[in-house]
């Protein structure tokens, strides 16, 4: 069920605004000429908002947000409530339409909170009914019905039949996510006489296009046909792109419940095409898993697996757990800022009450020298107090923005690490789910291809969480450094011997050009980290038949120990971030091997702890060499 009324969502920006690319592109040429010689600062504020919703009639996001951003800087300086309003509301219309709910959110309620320091029921009612959609989205329904119900009431008192249409139509569409089809198909077909009473072709054709959803879901095959039809005339009329993409993903379901599967995969590539070329993750992500359905029952695996893996990447992005907190906990924020101004505004009565008997107080005291010294002496001890108090206060600042700094960068750590798991679980998840379901009917060979592939994805899960685990230990302070003197080319040895499998895979050569007579002060376990992990990056980076030796020399500052490769290099750019932890500078190998950085991260870790310096130096396309140098005994 849920899966077919993924098609119904990007409707919802049809709600907001009708779409006519046509007309959109005239009315932006005319504001875009207007910006700059309007006669007022508001007016030239309005006219940016007006800009970013015909970009985003366009599908041009990045315009769109740019203009919005402007307009809501310009009406902060310009203290225009109303145009900052419209701003945010805008902003939060971009990101909704690129499926950042939790930024889509917080604009929204940052809109609704303007509209009502101002008591702008029709603004509070737009923004009552955006955050039903986001809700909806978030398939927390009980929520979304809330808003909406909270929007319809405003729109009636304020008799705003067009508005009250497109919120109508998000109830329909709330019902029939919830499997509530009656309930759908009745508010839906009072929606329709309602809008052909008033001749709104946008709100027709999406009202009919949801009702052909319904009688869909009803098994009513005829109606339903007829409805998504009469919805495309519609849609094709008015050059709405996406509900054009989302006619021809229901027609496509149509087909594949009558088995009609040729016409179906046709009708699914349409909207998937359309949807690519509005940037649609919604509509993307159900067109993907209708077609892995479709293949998966003309036998077609190949197909079935690729769509499939495509499917499973929009679903993390569009149903995350992690999303719907953060939706959550916006709206708690929002309600605890309200209550804690109302209490502000309380607060500052009784400080106004207070300050005028101390006025009183002042008064009565200042008629004799007596208090006036005494008044003077306690004024010099809050002065010093309040000095000490914002010496604290600073330094308190800057701890806070000290801490944040770390936690903003870790957070960054955490989503590189989670983006580099999703590749390997999506294959793993999406192989074994189809020899699961469908063991029987692959030959020896694919299942034999299809274990190489889990193989390949649980050894890059195993390096990685291995790494992870290291660094987790390193930053909770559980590695102790016991460092010892001990022979350098002996201990190269054992971790070249233990290489050697990776690299004859390559037909690679490993070189130990170390004496044997230079001893290296270190702990020696993370010394085999160390070496084993920069060792094995050599490896990945060098084409086959390459060449990775491993020298070492004293100096003044200690033992320098070199890992050269005749391999892929690096550019200026990459060396630079190369032991950032924010940034992800993970690169495929010479035969496609899979890594995070996380490896390197650790490297420098550990030379830190035992007082020691690594360093690189690279030329792109000739070849990589790190130094590592531990200090002498």
């Amino acid at each position: 069920m849920k899966n077919i009324l993924l098609f119904l969502i990007l409707l919802i920006l049809s709600s907001l605004y009708p779409v006519n690319s046509v007309i959109a592109q005239q009315k932006l040429d005319s504001l875009l000429a207007l910006q700059g010689k309007l006669e007022s600062e508001e007016k030239n504020i309005e006219n940016l908002y007006e800009i970013g919703k015909e970009y985003l009639l366009l599908f041009k996001h990045k315009e769109a947000l740019n203009y919005l951003l402007m307009a809501k800087e310009r009406a902060e300086k310009a203290h225009y409530q109303k145009g900052l309003s419209n701003a945010y509301r805008g902003i939060g219309n971009v990101y909704i339409a690129q499926s950042l709910y939790t930024k889509a959110l917080d604009a929204y309620l940052n809109s609704l909170k303007i509209n009502e320091e101002m008591k702008d029921t029709a603004g509070i009612a737009r923004n009552y009914n955006n955050i039903g959609i986001i809700y909806r989205y978030q398939r927390q329904f009980d929520k979304a019905l809330d808003y909406f119900n909270k929007s319809l009431h405003l729109k009636r008192i304020l008799k705003d039949t067009v508005s009250f249409l497109s919120t109508m139509n998000n109830v329909g569409i709330t019902y029939l996510s919830m499997d509530s089809l009656e309930s759908a198909k009745n508010i839906q077909e009072e929606a329709l006489v309602l809008a052909k009473k008033i001749k709104k072709e946008q709100n027709i054709a999406n009202i009919t296009f949801n009702l052909g959803s319904s009688y869909l879901q009803l098994k009513k095959h005829k109606d339903a046909k007829k409805c998504f039809l009469e919805a495309l005339d519609y849609f094709k009329n008015l050059k709405d792109i996406d509900g054009i993409s989302s006619c021809y993903g229901q027609l496509g379901s149509l087909y594949k419940k009558e088995k009609k599967y040729n016409k179906a995969i046709e009708y699914f590539k349409r909207s998937l095409e359309l949807a690519i070329d509005i940037k649609s993750l919604e509509i993307n992500y159900k067109a993907h898993y209708s077609l892995y359905s479709v293949y998966s029952l003309t036998k077609n695996w190949e197909k079935a697996l690729e769509h499939y893996i495509e499917y499973g990447k929009g679903k993390d992005s569009l149903f995350s757990i992690e999303s719907s907190n953060k939706l959550i906990e916006l709206e708690k924020n929002y309600e605890f800022e309200k209550k804690e101004n109302l209490m502000l505004a309380e607060k500052k009565a009784s400080d106004e009450r207070y300050k005028a008997i101390i006025a009183s107080i002042i008064a009565i005291v200042l008629i004799t020298v007596f208090f006036s010294i005494m008044l003077l002496i306690n004024y010099k001890q809050k002065s010093k107090a309040y000095k000490k108090l914002d010496f604290l206060n600073i330094e308190l600042q800057e701890k806070n923005k000290q801490l944040e700094e770390v936690n903003n960068t870790k957070d960054k750590f955490f989503s590189i690490m989670a983006h580099d798991m999703k590749n390997p679980l999506s294959s793993f998840r999406g192989i074994t789910s189809m020899l699961s379901d469908s063991y029987n009917t692959f030959t020896e060979k694919e299942r034999i291809e299809f274990l190489a592939i889990i193989k390949e994805s649980s050894k890059q899960l195993y390096s990685l969480l291995e790494n992870l685990l290291e660094w987790s230990r390193s930053q909770r302070g559980l590695i102790k450094v016991n460092k010892t003197e001990f022979a350098l080319y002996p201990a190269l040895y054992q971790i070249l011997d233990l290489l050697k499998i990776n690299a004859n895979e390559k037909k690679i050569e490993l070189v130990n050009e170390v004496e044997n007579e230079l001893l290296v002060y270190a702990d020696l376990n993370l010394f085999n980290t160390i070496l084993r992990n920069l060792i094995s990056n050599a490896i990945k980076f060098t084409n086959e038949k390459g060449t990775v030796s491993v020298d070492a020399f004293s100096s003044a500052d200690g033992i320098t120990i070199s890992i050269a490769d005749n391999g892929v290099g690096m550019s200026e750019a990459k060396v630079n971030n190369l032991f950032k932890i924010d940034v992800n500078i993970s690169t495929s190998g010479t035969a496609n091997e899979k890594g995070t950085g996380l490896g390197l991260i650790l490297c420098k870790e550990f030379m830190e702890k035992q007082d020691g310096k690594i360093w690189v130096e690279s030329i792109e396309g000739k070849g990589t060499t790190f130094f590592i140098c531990f200090p002498k005994n």
